[in-house]
C-alpha cells in the first residue's frame, strides 16, 4: 500500500510539473509575440516620423516667402527614401509610407539638402 501511494504522489508531481512547463511556455510565447508587435510598431513610427519630418520641411518652404532658401541634413542609413510623381516614399525592411508633396521638384538625398522656393515651386537640390 505504501508503495502505491508513493507511485501516485510521483505521478501527480510529474503531472503538475508538466502543467507548470506548459504554462511557462505559453507565457514566454505570448511575451515574444507582444515584443514583436512592439518592435514592429516602433519601426512603423520611425518610418512615419522620418517622412513627416521631410514633409514638414517642404510644407515650411511652400508657406514661406518667395526666395526662401534653407539647408537641412537627412541622415538615416536604415531607411530608403525617394520621390515619385510628387510623392515622398519612405521604406524600411517591413513598412512603406507615402506622403503627397505639393508644388515640388527635385530629389532628396542622404546628407545635406538645399530647399528653396522660386516662382511658387519648392525645389530641392
Amino acid at each position: 500500500m505504501a508503495r502505491r501511494i508513493k507511485g501516485q504522489i510521483s505521478l501527480e508531481f510529474m503531472i503538475l510539473v508538466g502543467i507548470g512547463f506548459l504554462l511557462l511556455i505559453s507565457v514566454v510565447s505570448m511575451s515574444f509575440s507582444e515584443l514583436k508587435k512592439i518592435q514592429d510598431k516602433k519601426e512603423q513610427n520611425i518610418v512615419m516620423n522620418f517622412a513627416n519630418n521631410i514633409y514638414d520641411e517642404v510644407n515650411i518652404a511652400t508657406n514661406a516667402h518667395e526666395g526662401y532658401t534653407r539647408q537641412f541634413k537627412i541622415k538615416d542609413d536604415k531607411l530608403n527614401f525617394y520621390t515619385v510623381n510628387n510623392y515622398l516614399i519612405v521604406e524600411s525592411t517591413k513598412f512603406e509610407y507615402e506622403k503627397k508633396l505639393n508644388n515640388f521638384e527635385g530629389k532628396f538625398k542622404e546628407g545635406m539638402n538645399e530647399i528653396s522656393k522660386k516662382n511658387g515651386i519648392v525645389k530641392v537640390n
